[in-house]
């Protein structure tokens, strides 16, 4: 289940803190507007992202001189695939708080998906182990 955007209902500090200490606070963020004019890129978007996947393998499916994916018919296909995800819903005028609350709910929403897909295949496992 996608859960609500927590960016929402932490009230001054929406977003929670990283052990390093990385995500800036500001006005605007609870309004979902940035009145200090720091809009996040989609390149620091993926580079965030890319820290926390094995070997910053999302990297080599972005170009960072264009901010586009770049395809591959081999590799990573899952570290391609949140690279595309993330840059198709990326919104250059939206807040941080809208960018991060966005890109959580569909990495969240991927999450389920494969879950699904999981539950699925361990079912037919059973069933095929069964006969």
């Amino acid at each position: 289940m996608i859960t609500a955007c927590p960016l929402k209902v932490r009230g001054r500090n929406p977003v929670p803190e990283p052990r390093d200490g990385r995500w800036k606070r500001h006005a605007g963020w609870e309004s979902g507007t940035n009145t200090k004019g720091e809009i996040m890129t989609l390149n620091e978007l993926i580079r965030t992202a890319a820290t926390a996947y094995p070997d910053a393998t999302l990297l080599e499916y972005w170009d960072e001189d264009h901010e586009r994916p770049v395809f591959d018919d081999a590799g990573d296909t899952l570290a391609c695939f949140i690279v595309c995800e993330l840059a198709s819903t990326y919104e250059p005028a939206a807040s941080d708080a809208v960018q991060l609350c966005t890109a959580i709910k569909v990495i969240e929403r991927a999450v389920e998906d494969l879950g699904s897909v999981v539950k699925a295949l361990q079912e037919l496992a059973i069933t095929r182990m069964a006969a």
